[in-house]
């Protein structure tokens, strides 16, 4: 008898996500879709964000129907979504609010802010990334100019993958095509960290960045049950 292992990936967009079981028996490579939600951002006192634990729920429910359907664990499991947007978590590990949504207008005119202290052509290149307004570095510039308390008591910054991740296991790490979203990572040296320092935002929010496929750690027992 061959031996098939499940794998199993959880595929967030801007408009919609879906859990995905993917079989390989050694030979040949089957994907099934397991569970299709919507997404969308929420509108609350002016400002645009992500519902992350509605997305978490459905992630679950993603799950508890693999779980219906395959009697093995799991082999691994995975999260891929859009870039720029993260989570900021505090010491403890706990969420410090709802993520922004990039179309959120407080990043309005604050590339111009930004390019007023630093050179945005020294930052082009070293990073690579095109200047958008909705890039990660101006997300947390506009958190720094207000003097955000988020930002202030913030321990850990993780993109919404990476969020996903650290749900599922617990490793606060960075993949490292999310990381080239930003603005504020160089692929020849990883962090600009004297570009943040320049700026007032935290370099101790910056976790370790990693490749693509790295396993992180074990799924969490109440994540398995």
């Amino acid at each position: 008898m061959t031996h098939t292992a499940n794998f199993v990936a959880a595929d967030l967009r801007a408009s919609s996500g879906r859990l995905m079981v993917g079989q390989w028996n050694g030979r040949t490579f089957s994907l099934d879709e397991l569970h299709r939600f919507p997404n969308g951002g929420v509108r609350v006192a002016g400002h645009l964000h992500w519902d992350v634990l509605k997305l978490w729920s459905e992630i679950q429910d993603g799950l508890a129907k693999y779980r219906a359907r395959f009697e093995n664990t799991p082999a691994a499991i995975g999260v891929d979504a859009w870039g720029v947007d993260f989570a900021l978590l505090d010491q403890r590990g706990r969420l410090l609010g709802n993520p922004y949504h990039y179309r959120d207008s407080r990043t309005d005119r604050v590339p111009d802010l930004v390019f007023q202290r630093i050179d945005s052509r020294k930052l082009f290149t070293r990073t690579g990334v095109q200047t958008m307004q909705i890039n990660t570095l101006f997300q947390l510039y506009s958190m720094a100019h207000a003097a955000d308390p988020q930002l202030q008591y913030a321990d850990t910054l993780l993109m919404i993958p990476d969020l996903f991740h650290y749900f599922l296991c617990g490793a606060r790490a960075v993949e490292y095509s999310e990381a080239t979203t930003t603005q504020m990572y160089a692929p020849a040296s990883g962090w600009t960290r004297d570009v943040l320092e320049s700026l007032g935002i935290p370099v101790r929010i910056l976790p370790k960045v990693v490749a693509p496929g790295t396993l992180l750690d074990t799924v969490q027992p109440e994540v398995l049950r």
